[in-house]
């Protein structure tokens, strides 16, 4: 489709590579591939992990072919299936299975963006308001947390200062995954800076 733009397929997942779990195999995996362009770029990657069987009847996680979205601050989720039904669009291959997370990154660290830069979109615009306005926020499609709870999707993000971080809509609870990611040497917000940010939510 002309204007569609992806990055190249990771060489682990040449011949369609398969993970046996979802958060500490797949979406590491796209976080340590991916991290490092989005932040050189300052573009955001946006991917849908799926489940899939192997040869031998096993069951596990893959991930589509990232695509490339706008500059750091700048929603992904335009670029990818976030309804539902879960169908994967967002991979020039077609596939048939269906999407049971998404997962994005957030580019090269900003400093007027703040704590901004390492915690889902979303949160930081809860602080201080009414329940009437914080369900306009939390149900909100243009923010991280807002896309999943619609789609009612997991997602992972990628930071620039190297956190791989999950997100679930069913409980409403995040947790950092890891803590190894590629990383921006210009991001000053801690892990604790993170930790005591959610820990206020």
């Amino acid at each position: 489709m002309p204007g569609d733009r992806y990055m190249a397929p990771p060489p682990s997942r040449k011949g369609g590579a398969m993970y046996l779990s979802l958060g500490t195999l797949a979406a590491k995996d796209f976080g340590k591939y991916t991290n490092p362009l989005s932040i050189k770029k300052n573009k955001e990657y946006a991917t849908s992990f799926y489940t899939m069987k192997n040869e031998k009847g096993e069951t596990g996680y893959s991930y589509t072919q990232p695509r490339i979205g706008g500059p750091a601050g700048v929603s992904s989720y335009k670029y990818i299936s976030r309804d539902r039904s879960g169908k994967v669009t967002d991979s020039k291959k077609t596939t048939k299975e269906k999407a049971v997370a998404t997962g994005h990154t957030h580019g090269a660290y900003d400093e007027k963006m703040g704590l901004g830069n390492d915690v889902f979109s979303g949160l930081t615009e809860l602080r201080g308001k009414d329940d009437v306005d914080a369900r306009k926020i939390i149900n909100d499609k243009t923010k991280d947390i807002g896309s999943s709870n619609v789609a009612s999707l997991q997602d992972y993000l990628v930071t620039p200062n190297g956190t791989l971080q999950h997100y679930d809509p069913s409980t409403g609870k995040i947790i950092i995954v890891d803590t190894d990611m590629p990383n921006d040497k210009k991001d000053t917000n801690k892990l604790e800076d993170i930790k005591r940010f959610y820990g206020q939510m």
